[in-house]
């Protein structure tokens, strides 16, 4: 199947230089998308980042303002005390409720949903027992291993977010990569077809002026063909009518 010629000089023209734009509009339309991509990616990536650090240390401070209340409860036993317990308990769970779909992210959540439910079962446990029974010391003794998922919460979340910028950097040394790819492969590609079309544009003039030469010699005996677009060929061939004349009038 043959690929459609332009029609005309002006069509040829164009068409090449269509073609030699072409590559350098995709190669500026690739890299505005990927640094796009890439600006997005570490501003959310950033935000996250930040977000992360900032509920971790809330969720340390508020463990350890728990464990201090329920202590607190156990020696006093005033309704203040268990007021501020269940407030404490409210805080951190209002903080793994934003910190989860990190969690998510990161294969954490066993370490979130164990921080939960081991804060309920000491408050739930402080409520119900009698505060000199052995339950309760038990209940606060469990704030040890409560607070040690909490440093390996925050640290897991550290590490997926550490894992997410080497992720971001090595899509960064990609696409630089791909770039310099890219240039390297426009600059002999860019000139191929420059002096493709170059060369189109050039051989139908060059034998137009050939065939005019040739008439302003009186050359007639050898015919005019010219190749290339249909309005260049149209004066092909009125340059070969001309001959045609000419040479019966000589």
């Amino acid at each position: 199947m043959r690929l459609p010629q332009p029609q005309s000089l002006n069509g040829l023209i164009l068409v090449g230089f269509g073609l030699v734009a072409l590559p350098l509009l995709i190669a500026i339309f690739w890299a505005l998308f990927s640094l796009d991509r890439l600006a997005e990616q570490s501003e959310q990536l950033v935000v996250t980042g930040v977000t992360a650090a900032e509920n971790n240390r809330q969720l340390e401070q508020q463990v350890a303002s728990l464990e201090r209340v329920a202590r607190q409860y156990l020696a006093l036993g005033t309704e203040e005390s268990r007021t501020f317990m269940h407030q404490d308990l409210a805080s951190v769970e209002e903080t793994l409720d934003r910190i989860w779909p990190l969690a998510e992210q990161a294969n954490a959540v066993s370490f979130a949903r164990a921080i939960r439910v081991s804060a309920r079962r000491v408050v739930r446990t402080l409520n119900t027992s009698d505060p000199a029974s052995v339950d309760t010391d038990a209940a606060v003794a469990e704030f040890a291993s409560l607070r040690q998922r909490v440093t390996r919460l925050s640290l897991t979340l550290s590490n997926h977010i550490e894992l997410e910028l080497n992720r971001l950097q090595e899509s960064t040394r990609r696409a630089q990569q791909v770039s310099a790819w890219q240039t390297a492969a426009l600059v002999p590609g860019t000139l191929i077809l420059v002096l493709f079309f170059v060369l189109q544009v050039a051989r139908p003039i060059r034998q137009i002026d050939k065939a005019i030469n040739q008439l302003g010699r009186s050359g007639f005996s050898r015919p005019i063909d010219v190749k290339g677009p249909s309005d260049l060929e149209r004066l092909g061939r009125q340059l070969e009518w001309l001959r045609m004349r000419l040479l019966e009038l000589a």
